[in-house]
């Protein structure tokens, strides 16, 4: 239930208790209880309770661990399509992960933009600048109450993405100009032509 809330849309107990293959009896019992350790948090709409995520750092410990024990619902098998675009680029919440945000974090270290300190990326006063130049305004981002950039490990990739504020800015940017796009019912994020070749330029990235 958590993994398909992952994305960061709100979805009803029902809904949930199909995903997971429960009752609505057990659904419910396992719901209040992610509900009483703050992982989810909880809302009515008419006659149903809608539940998402309660913050990005649930997010982050999922794919975390993840990496340590994939199952079954992390993965499908490996001729899907559905399993090739979830691995290619999908959201870990309310950023990017896969091989596309590895691709993007990589070449924001490359370029400078970004250097790696311990698990948390450091943003160079360059990458200020090209963060600006998107309009992502990063003296706004440094007063929110959540890591900055933070380094989420891709459990996909093995590698490290940008998560944290300038993780999710990113994706708001991206979404907006139209150069990826959110996929219903599925966690998979579809790069567009002009976010291959938007995106290409301004990182000197190929994409496969």
């Amino acid at each position: 239930m958590l993994t398909a809330l992952l994305n960061g849309e709100a979805r009803p107990a029902g809904e949930l208790a199909r995903i997971a293959n429960l009752s609505a009896q057990a659904a419910s019992a396992h719901l209040a209880k992610l509900t009483a350790a703050q992982l989810v948090t909880k809302a009515r709409e008419g006659r149903h309770h809608y539940y998402r995520m309660a913050r990005p750092e649930v997010g982050l410990a999922l794919e975390a661990l993840a990496v340590v024990s994939p199952s079954a619902s992390h993965t499908m098998p490996a001729v899907s399509d559905a399993d090739r675009e979830l691995r290619f680029a999908r959201t870990c919440y309310d950023h990017l992960a896969g091989h596309f945000a590895v691709q993007i974090a990589e070449a924001l270290v490359h370029k400078q933009l970004l250097n790696m300190d311990s698990r948390e990326f450091r943003v160079t006063p360059n990458g200020e600048l090209f963060l600006e130049s998107l309009g992502i305004h990063v003296a706004a981002l440094r007063e929110h109450r959540r890591a900055f950039a933070r380094a989420c490990i891709d459990w996909t990739e093995r590698k490290y993405h940008l998560a944290g504020s300038v993780g999710a800015a990113l994706l708001g940017t991206f979404c907006a100009e139209g150069w990826v796009t959110r996929q219903k019912a599925t966690r998979a994020v579809r790069l567009t032509g002009s976010g291959r070749r938007e995106i290409g330029k301004l990182l000197d990235l190929r994409f496969d």
